[in-house]
């Protein structure tokens, strides 16, 4: 097991044959291929690319395998920065939905490695983004004290679409 070089969490990396690029499985990032020369330049940079995990983990998640080159690899972190809250809000919603088939089926969260999927910086602004959404109905979810905080030692939540989401009430409800 090694780093990964755009999150820095633990993950498999394996060069490629003769191909001039690595393969990477990162449970944060998703699986990528990254070319050699970027990879020693991320090596010896050792910073974080937070947003550059979000859309690696993004194409993943969609069943694309993204190719890091030097060429590419800027223009893609600086188009994860673009996006506005809403943006983040209703792209992680659509994830949900994604991994769901009817209106509140529970699915796995790991706070971990899953804070890519709603384009935040770290595990502790997903914690903030996911008690927005359910502040709104958005989403309900398990895994917390009675006080409605993160249990810490608690890595998986359970989440649920929310089945009757705010601002949608059923007739003859006030």
């Amino acid at each position: 097991m090694s780093k990964c070089l755009v999150c820095k969490k633990t993950s498999e990396i394996e060069k490629l044959g003769s191909k001039d690029c690595k393969n990477i499985k990162c449970k944060c990032c998703g699986t990528l291929y990254i070319s050699n020369s970027l990879f020693e330049r991320l090596n010896v940079n050792g910073k974080k690319h937070p947003k550059l995990s979000a859309i690696l983990r993004e194409a993943s998640e969609n069943g694309d395998k993204q190719e890091l080159q030097i060429y590419n690899y800027m223009d893609l972190d600086k188009k994860g920065d673009s996006y506005k809250i809403n943006e983040r809000f209703n792209k992680f919603l659509k994830m949900l939905s994604n991994k769901t088939s009817k209106l509140g089926q529970k699915i796995k969260i790991d706070l971990n490695n899953d804070w890519p999927l709603a384009f935040c910086d770290d595990n502790e602004e997903f914690k903030e983004l996911l008690i927005e959404l359910k502040k709104q109905e958005l989403i309900n979810y398990s895994g917390e004290d009675q006080f409605g905080r993160f249990v810490p030692d608690t890595p998986y939540l359970g989440f649920r679409m929310a089945e009757n989401p705010a601002g949608r009430r059923e007739p003859g409800k006030k």
